[in-house]
């Protein structure tokens, strides 16, 4: 029996009481059952095999079902436990104090007055931006956010002997803000020294139609969110309509160029940038975790900055190597933080009423991750055609297979085109239409689309297989005067653009036009662009955001002081230096061999882009050289032309009929019957006729060199075409070029031409005498 009752207590007792207390009745009456010969309850003794089967019956029943109760009642508790442990991670805000923000100091300046090196709070328009990267980080920080564009440099303070105005400066704010690369943002004028950026993105669909209602707004002085309302929903959309019309491809340029621009900056630094997107920061789910991500971001910039500047000499130019001292300054530094835990509370208090995203994301059915119910785009009041979405999607595609090393932002992209591509599909069909092109997988080679192509003339020229049709770049001929540039110019359009119009920088773009065939032309509408300005890092900033890549090309001497450049600029890796010597050339194989070497140099030169040293073809090589043989007869025919003249074709101006110096009329003469020669054993596609001009200069030294000795190069030698006054006797005209001629026969029998190095650069620098726009 004690036996018994040990075992009952060992298999029991984690019951419940009243259930060990049937199963102990049950137990005894089972025992006592045994012991007598009759059944307890009718005193039967034939009956007592079935009042024995019975209670254990009973017993193993009420056993069973009291083991099933256990187990569910358990399984409950352990579920509800755990859904509330779920919850209580979600909900960040569940223990917030109310009115924290009341509660929080105003922004205010670091009390540490070498905060030097701030962070850059970059967004697109339309991105919500200014609650992110103002509002929400200065909750976070406690201290002020400026605009970039207005922001002045310590160098700046020191000379206005402090701040005057209510923009914080460099030293005196956490961050400034910009749009940078879009056109309606600036960089601080202090950029080398912001090592860190916040990025904050929108998926484009809703980014670029919430900017046209901001641009909307404020050229009609209207207060914020006016443009939704129903007063002006029909004006608004034939505005929309036309802006979209207009703007939006070059903003979807813009876009693809503000993401790579803010990539390639922390190229090398990438732990120094980070992304926040819109459609994150306003859900229920991924706000709060998202800002606990942007204060350890803020506290790590703070902190990394403050230790550089001490070690750097920022403390009144004194360093410090103690880690005392340093952790003193940054604790003191980071004192304006918030608590991490009060972060997800701002967020719910700042973002969420702003957004009036929380209780429409808590009711609706849409998954956490779904980033389309964030947007404001609405297709009824902005609608977007097929085609626009196409180009969107291709667009995003492009971003994906760029920067698909980096994870975040492939995710990012990803699911932008996902919500693209579904808008896509509904409005194609929508509209019974074909797909205006294929929406390609990540991995497929992207080509430009027709917008952002620089030359009409490319497609007729160049295959589509070719590297540079992947490629939006832009190249700029910068040349002091007098130092070949003309050539230059020529050899480069020869190999992007061998049928196309000289292009020239009237002055300083974008203020100042670019002409082209006597036209204001976009810096897009074509490849290669001439300037004689040499201040190619202010061009560069300027011309970045519009092109993958801003190469220039320059030509110099080393002789004159005026046509010099300083060496620095030819360290860059996108800019070329070709000395005045390179580019002179007398006969047809000199032609040849220029254009060739020059041609491999710039594919060596800027293979870092293209992906290969081959990205210009044998073809381009011929184009080129017979743009520059065309260039020669155009020199020739605009030597007797007014000055003002201009061939818009190579950007040659007339000679203005004034006598030549000896020098430029050997060349004339020598150029002359050479070219005029070798270019009629070329084939070309539309040769041009030659002009009478040439026509009468190669006739008349046809017949002058017919019985002149051949020098060692195995070429005749030219006599110099003289012009003859009409007062002037034919016989002294005749012994004149007699003499003349038998003296130059005597120097070149001792001198080739091969060795007239001195004289054809002399030469030579009368082709650049008179370029595109007037040097003088």
């Amino acid at each position: 029996m004690r036996r018994m009752e040990k075992t009952r207590e060992r298999r029991h007792h984690n019951l419940p009481a009243h259930l060990e207390g049937a199963l102990l009745n049950l137990s005894q009456r089972r025992c006592r059952g045994i012991m007598v010969d009759k059944c307890m309850n009718c005193g039967d003794a034939s009956n007592l095999p079935t009042c024995r089967i019975i209670p254990r019956a009973l017993a193993t029943i009420c056993l069973a079902s009291s083991c099933i109760l256990f187990l569910a009642t358990k399984y409950h508790v352990l579920r509800k436990s755990s859904i509330d442990l779920s919850r209580r991670r979600l909900d960040w805000t569940s223990n917030c104090k109310p009115d924290i923000i009341a509660s929080l100091p105003y922004p205010t300046k670091p009390e540490i007055p070498f905060l030097k090196s701030p962070s850059y709070l970059a967004s697109f328009p339309g991105s919500g931006d200014k609650l992110f990267s103002k509002h929400l980080v200065e909750m976070i920080s406690g201290l002020e956010v400026a605009e970039a564009a207005v922001s002045p440099s310590l160098y700046k303070l020191k000379e206005l002997g402090g701040n005057p105005g209510e923009y914080g400066g460099q030293g005196e704010v956490f961050g400034v803000r910009t749009h940078f690369p879009h056109t309606s943002g600036k960089l601080a004028s202090w950029d080398n020294e912001i090592p860190y950026t916040i990025v904050f993105l929108r998926n484009p669909i809703h980014a670029i139609p919430s900017y046209f209602n901001e641009v909307y707004e404020l050229r009609n002085h209207l207060p914020p969110g006016s443009s939704k309302d129903s007063q002006h929903k029909a004006d608004t959309h034939d505005t929309w309509i036309k802006w979209r019309d207009n703007q939006f491809p070059s903003q979807m340029m813009l876009y693809r160029r503000f993401v790579s621009f803010w990539m390639e900056r922390h190229i090398e630094d990438d732990n120094h940038r980070i992304f926040f997107t819109y459609e994150s920061l306003v859900e229920w789910y991924k706000g709060p975790e998202d800002s606990k991500r942007l204060y350890d971001f803020i506290e790590r910039a703070i902190k990394d900055n403050i230790v550089q500047m001490v070690k750097s000499g920022g403390v009144d130019g004194v360093t410090f190597e103690d880690k005392d001292v340093i952790n003193t300054l940054v604790n003191d530094a980071t004192k304006s933080l918030v608590k991490r835990d009060d972060a997800p509370c701002i967020w719910k208090e700042l973002v969420a009423p702003a957004t009036q995203i929380t209780n429409r994301r808590l009711q609706s059915v849409d998954p956490p991750y779904s980033s389309s119910s964030g947007g404001e785009w609405d297709p009824i009041e902005r609608p977007l055609t097929a085609e626009n979405l196409a180009a969107l999607s291709q667009m995003l595609l492009e971003l994906m297979n760029r920067w698909s090393r980096h994870q975040r932002l492939l995710n990012i992209m990803a699911e932008y085109h996902r919500d693209v591509n579904k808008l896509y599909l509904e409005v194609a069909k929508k509209e019974d239409q074909k797909p205006v092109q294929p929406l390609r997988d990540v991995g497929e080679d992207i080509v430009e689309d027709e917008l952002l192509q620089p030359s009409p003339d490319k497609s007729k020229i160049l295959p589509q297989s070719d590297p540079k049709m992947n490629k939006n770049f832009h190249i700029i001929q910068a040349s002091p005067t007098h130092t070949a540039s003309t050539i230059a110019m020529n050899w480069l359009m020869g190999l992007f653009t061998p049928f196309s119009d000289y292009a020239f920088m009237t002055g300083n773009w974008p203020e100042a036009p670019i002409q082209q065939s006597g036209k204001e032309v976009n810096i897009e509408a074509h490849v290669v662009t001439k300037t004689h300005d040499l201040e190619i890092l202010k061009m560069y900033k300027k011309m970045r955001p519009l092109f993958d890549e801003v190469f220039f090309v320059i030509s110099y001497q080393q002789s004159d002081l005026g046509t010099t450049v300083n060496e620095e600029l030819c360290q860059y890796k996108n800019v070329l230096c070709i000395l005045y010597d390179e580019l002179v050339f007398s006969s047809q194989d000199e032609l040849k061999e220029m254009v060739a070497r020059l041609t491999a140099k710039l594919k060596t030169r800027f293979a870092y882009f293209f992906g290969t040293d081959e990205w210009l073809t044998e073809r381009d090589e011929s184009n080129c050289f017979r743009r520059l043989q065309d260039m020669t007869r155009a020199k020739l025919d605009m030597e007797n032309q007014p000055k003002d003249a201009v061939d818009m074709r190579f950007g040659v101006h007339g000679g203005g009929k004034k006598k030549c110096p000896p020098s430029l009329r050997r060349y004339n003469s020598r150029m002359a019957a050479t070219f005029v020669t070798f270019t009629s054993q070329i084939p070309s596609e539309v040769p041009p006729p030659p002009s009478l001009a040439s026509r009468i200069v190669s006739f008349i030294n046809d017949s002058l060199v017919a019985d002149a000795p051949l020098t060692n190069a195995g070429a005749a030698v030219s006599v110099p075409i003289e012009v003859v006054d009409a007062d002037t006797p034919a016989n002294s005209t005749v012994q004149r070029r007699s003499k003349r001629t038998r003296a130059r026969q005597t120097s070149h029998d001792a001198e080739p031409i091969g060795n007239e190095a001195e004289e054809a650069n002399v030469e030579f620098e009368a082709v650049d005498e008179n370029p595109v726009a007037n040097d003088d």
